[in-house]
């Protein structure tokens, strides 16, 4: 009886496993973790004096699969180039929650998740703007650097040590949250040694000038050469070829970096992130006021990514609910525009904030610091967030690479908002309808400030008069009974 009980259980397990679609959705229920695997070593200059130092990652497995050749994603965490709480923030090591949570998820879906350390330090307090410029830069760089070490590491592991990982080297991403998503588009953008060249990444005000990044000193775009006691070669026999990039809150270092054929990528941005741009705009550091450097950021990226058409492999073929609202946002298929200055900077991000406070100098103004640019931090609202980025990520990943050729979620299965608003692009008036009574409408401008409120309830339908409105773009926020709903409406 036991043995056909166990027999029974099996075949249930095997008909689960085999009615989901692996890299797309979670065929795998636990993950193995792999803890602080050395897959590279390099100078550090965070230090003060250039120190070599080993580069670690923790390494996350789908448990208990027999593929013998997986995808593999290179994930880079957050923190501003500064060690986590250093930087004033709770955030900033491959251990933060919402990046663990990130590998996590992929592993679940079969990929190998390699979730780095890089190495970090800059001048962000230099009252110098060329300084804090040059040294954010180099940072990084350097960042990028380790990227391609760690994906040529797995490359050198499975042609000399029988592939221990099961790592499939043909099939590498390359992701991130954060300074992670800045890690993960400039790696895939940044490949020609001439894109160091452009004006603003130049000091003119040195004799002679000089690019803020020096191949000579550095390395080049690859990783090799440079100063002896600046850079290493590691695994220089080896290959870091990048077949899909998604970016978190990321930006790139200057649009004119992206060009036709290059890896397909992903944006999901804050449409009013104080800290990256959304569009074209300076990069401010977290925690202070300090700007730093002009940079484009998810929806630029994606803008230029569509026109080119590096987003051709997924694009129309990812269809459901998910899909149908984020698309529609901007009209641009693989940017994930989050709405609402509530959630603008990292909503899924989350930490304990009575460990920081206890156990952490100057832990109170570390939280109130992180607090600032995501006011109602919770891991329920983290994890919301973290599952719909994965579902929006994980289909065109797996089109991007050949594991699917299409894929339809179902239109029960992600629900970002309990309203929503026509006509958009709007001039008169603007019908609201709701699954649930309708209790307050705010309109705010881009700059999140609050120019009309309407308090009374509305049943399940409301009507708002925009024809005073000036043209341009405002959030309108829809407080229900079941919860709020944030809608970016064009006045025309």
């Amino acid at each position: 009886m036991k043995k056909i009980y166990l027999t029974l259980t099996i075949t249930l397990f095997s008909i689960s496993m085999f009615a989901q679609i692996r890299y797309v959705e979670k065929v795998f229920t636990d993950v193995t973790v792999n803890s602080n695997v050395i897959y590279g070593n390099n100078f550090t200059i965070i230090t003060g004096a250039p120190m070599a130092v080993d580069l670690r990652m923790d390494v996350y497995e789908p448990a208990g699969d027999t593929a013998t050749k997986r995808p593999l994603i290179i994930f880079c965490h957050t923190g501003s180039y500064i060690p986590r709480f250093a930087n004033q923030l709770p955030t900033g090591d491959k251990t933060d929650s919402a990046t663990v949570e990130f590998a996590k998820e992929f592993a679940k879906r079969g990929y190998v998740v390699a979730n780095i350390s890089y190495r970090q330090g800059w001048n962000a307090l230099s009252a110098d703007e060329k300084v804090r410029t040059s040294t954010i830069l180099q940072a990084v760089y350097r960042s990028m650097h380790d990227a391609k070490t760690a994906a040529r590491f797995f490359a050198k592991e499975a042609a000399f040590n029988n592939n221990p990982f099961k790592v499939d080297t043909n099939k590498i991403a390359i992701g991130g949250n954060g300074t992670g998503g800045y890690v993960a588009i400039n790696t895939i953008s940044l490949n020609k040694s001439s894109e160091l060249l452009i004006d603003k990444f130049i000091n003119f005000d040195s004799m002679p000038a000089q690019p803020y990044v020096r191949e000579a000193v550095f390395g080049n775009i690859a990783g090799f050469g440079g100063l002896p006691f600046l850079n290493k070669d590691n695994w220089k026999n080896h290959n870091a070829d990048f077949k899909f990039g998604f970016t978190i809150g990321g930006a790139v270092g200057d649009s004119s970096w992206i060009e036709s054929g290059e890896a397909p990528v992903v944006s999901v941005h804050g449409l009013l992130d104080p800290f990256a741009p959304y569009g074209l705009g300076i990069v401010f550091v977290p925690g202070t006021s300090t700007s730093v450097v002009e940079v484009s950021g998810g929806g630029d990226i994606m803008k230029k990514v569509d026109r080119l058409g590096n987003n051709a492999s997924y694009k129309g073929k990812v269809g459901g609910n998910l899909s149908r609202i984020l698309n529609t946002r901007d009209g641009i298929d693989g940017l994930y525009t989050i709405l609402g200055q509530i959630n603008a900077s990292g909503p899924w991000e989350w930490y304990d904030t009575n460990f920081i406070k206890t156990n952490i100098s100057n832990g109170q103004a570390i939280v109130t610091n992180g607090l600032r640019s995501n006011p109602n931090m919770s891991k329920e609202k983290a994890m919301a967030f973290i599952d719909s980025i994965c579902k929006y990520v994980a289909p065109r990943m797996a089109i991007s690479m050949g594991f699917v050729s299409n894929y339809a979620l179902s239109v029960k299965d992600v629900k970002l908002g309990d309203a929503n608003a026509y006509p958009n692009p709007v001039n008169g008036s603007l019908n609201i309808n709701a699954n649930s009574d309708i209790l307050k409408i705010e309109i705010l401008d881009i700059t999140g400030k609050v120019i009309k409120t309407i308090n009374e309830n509305k049943g399940l339908n409301s009507i708002v008069d925009f024809s005073a409105l000036s043209n341009g773009t405002y959030l309108v926020n829809v407080t229900t009974k079941n919860g709020l709903s944030s809608l970016k409406i064009v006045k025309e």
